[in-house]
């Protein structure tokens, strides 16, 4: 009898998405396949990143965490139940190319001063996408150290992309 856990994806769009948001996300999710000659439809280059409130199960130097540990890990970005309240996001990614896109839209819980997104959520999300993307290309990793200069605030629920960010891995 295994551990039975939760199994929403977080990455599909949703209600909250802007249209800008929607249009990205089909427009990636339609890089996802590619026809041939004759019109069948083949797998392409990108992929969509599934995102669960859960991780599925955590391995730390070849031993599994205990079932109590894994029932109540929970993947910070996706911490907050309510639809559009905080982190709504996708990930996708091109391992021939080393490129991933973060599609992102802050919510009105991670706001700081009113009606601009804390600049800790920026940086959540960036380092978020980032190892997404780094383990995707090299296996597991984690943020060592994460210095960010902004030039200008985000304001929240903006109906344009928040942020549309681009990651490369040159060396693992």
């Amino acid at each position: 009898m295994g551990l039975k856990l939760h199994r929403k994806d977080f990455s599909l769009t949703n209600s909250s998405w802007s249209a800008e948001n929607m249009r990205l996300d089909d427009y990636y999710n339609g890089r996802c396949e590619a026809d041939n000659l004759v019109g069948e439809k083949l797998r392409g280059p990108w992929r969509r990143t599934s995102s669960y409130d859960r991780f599925q199960m955590l391995e730390i130097g070849g031993v599994y965490l205990s079932k109590f540990i894994q029932s109540n890990a929970c993947e910070f970005t996706r911490s907050i139940k309510t639809t559009g309240a905080a982190f709504e996001y996708v990930v996708f990614y091109n391992k021939e190319e080393q490129r991933s896109v973060c599609i992102f839209q802050a919510g009105y819980l991670p706001e700081r001063p009113p009606g601009i997104v804390h600049r800790g959520a920026i940086s959540t999300m960036i380092d978020a996408a980032t190892c997404l993307h780094a383990t995707h290309v090299c296996g597991p990793m984690m943020t060592v150290n994460l210095n960010i200069n902004y030039r200008s605030t985000v304001r929240v629920c903006q109906h344009q992309p928040s942020f549309k960010y681009c990651v490369y891995v040159t060396k693992c």
